[in-house]
């Protein structure tokens, strides 16, 4: 027995070769194929208990074929996770709970804005109004809300556009915004400008120009004009995501482009043009009460149009900043003057705006949608009505009007083109029907 045991005992030599040798390298070829799994899987254990990998050639060689596939997986979700753009939306839920905190001194703050509009409105408009009868007082939240619903409506189709800056053009690009999150850049800048300015010179030339020397073809330069305007934009923005500020851009790239971008580049571009039609239609109107020649009504409705796009584009520009410059608020906070400047501007300019809110509110409400409106008299109560308003040529109807408001049981009418701004009270037990303008008249309010 001790004759078998001693004739089939390996030395010791041999021993130490199959045990040190072999085993420990099977160990660590199968510990190398688990580990990188488990760091990702668990990377909590991993850190408290860190395994440093082997020095030799052999196994680092082992190591990147195992881990090589799943390591530049992880690399590309990593950079497409950092990559994605900063979306504002993100921080809805800090927005909701900085109102939350502060819930009351919005509240009165709200509330006194929402009264100083109705004031703004009432000298603006020339209706007279008294914002201390139970009535107003009673539709001071219903305004104020329809009036906030209003503004956020607004200032989210001024902002509409800039969503091109946040969707990368091709997989191998980053969206813009990612450039003016590293370092403002003048291109940006200058080209976001020049697609804006450029748009609205072509619809002065177009509307303006044409409507001197060709009077009568609103509907061939309106389909020379949409798709005009479209292009022109188009271009700016895609030359705007060249490669360099030197590159130009070709129209055979444009197979390069992804379709998100194309669909969002579309968007904004109709959206701009919409923009810019209304500067310059709020330009016109700003004007049509002047008595100056044409000539001169027309350019200066042309430099209030370009000083409304510059203001938008400016705004637009601004809100870029604040959303991808996570230090704005705290440069903000440093400059005490400006911060307050700032403040003060933008408080001015929502009470203005809650005041054209509210005039939108008042003649849309009791007008039933209408700018132009021709009311019915009733038989009996013809009489009563004030003569300015009532057709000579037929007397059961009146002349075009604009409605402003209706309160207390009376609507506040003023005529169409009247230049005094009068306003005329009528009962509403007065009025027997209520339509819009004919075809004649509403020309002549477009006019």
């Amino acid at each position: 027995m001790n004759r078998h045991t001693s004739t089939h005992r390996p030395s010791p030599q041999r021993r130490k070769k199959s045990g040190f040798t072999v085993l420990p390298l099977l160990l660590t070829a199968l510990s190398l194929s688990l580990w990188p799994r488990t760091r990702r899987n668990a990377p909590d254990k991993t850190d408290e208990q860190p395994k440093e990998p082997p020095d030799s050639d052999s196994t680092t060689s082992v190591q990147q074929s195992e881990t090589g596939p799943s390591s530049s997986n992880e690399n590309i979700e990593q950079e497409d996770a950092s990559t994605s753009p900063p979306m504002p939306m993100n921080h809805l839920e800090g927005v909701l709970v900085w109102v939350q905190k502060r819930i009351w001194p919005l509240s009165a703050s709200t509330l006194s804005l929402s009264a100083l509009s109705l004031f703004l409105y009432s000298w603006l408009f020339h209706a007279p109004i008294n914002i201390t009868s139970p009535s107003m007082i009673a539709a001071l939240p219903v305004i104020f809300a329809l009036t906030i619903v209003l503004e956020i409506f607004l200032v989210l189709l001024v902002l509409a556009p800039t969503a091109l800056l946040f969707v990368a053009p091709s997989s191998d690009k980053k969206a813009l915004v990612f450039q003016l999150k590293e370092k403002p850049d003048p291109k940006i800048l200058r080209r976001w400008f020049q697609s804006s300015l450029t748009m609205t010179v072509i619809l002065l030339i177009v509307i303006f120009g044409g409507s001197q020397i060709s009077p009568g073809h609103e509907t061939l330069r309106s389909w020379i004009l949409i798709p005009l305007c479209i292009l022109t934009h188009m271009s700016f923005m895609l030359e705007q995501n060249s490669e360099s500020a030197h590159s130009k851009w070709q129209w055979k790239n444009l197979r390069c482009i992804s379709p998100d971008y194309l669909g969002v580049l579309t968007y904004g571009s109709i959206l701009q043009l919409f923009l810019n039609l209304n500067a310059l239609e709020m330009a016109v109107k700003f004007v049509s009460d002047w008595k100056y020649p044409d000539l001169v009504l027309l350019i200066v409705a042309a430099v209030i149009s370009i000083c409304i796009v510059v203001v938008m584009s400016v705004f637009q520009y601004l809100a870029i900043q604040v959303a991808v410059d996570k230090n704005f608020y705290e440069k903000l906070k440093s400059q005490k003057s400006v911060t307050a400047l700032l403040f003060g501007l933008l408080f001015v300019f929502t009470a203005f705006l809650g005041a054209y809110c509210i005039d939108a509110i008042f003649r849309q409400t009791a007008s039933g949608g209408r700018e132009c409106v021709q009311l019915t008299w009733a038989q009996d109560t013809a009489p009563g009505v004030p003569s300015a308003l009532v057709n000579p040529d037929n007397t059961a109807v009146s002349h075009p009007l604009r409605i402003l408001l209706q309160a207390d049981g009376d609507y506040q009418i003023g005529l169409i083109g009247d230049a005094s701004k009068t306003v005329y009270f009528v009962s509403r037990t007065r009025v027997a029907a209520l339509a819009s303008c004919p075809s004649t008249s509403a020309q002549k309010v477009q006019d």
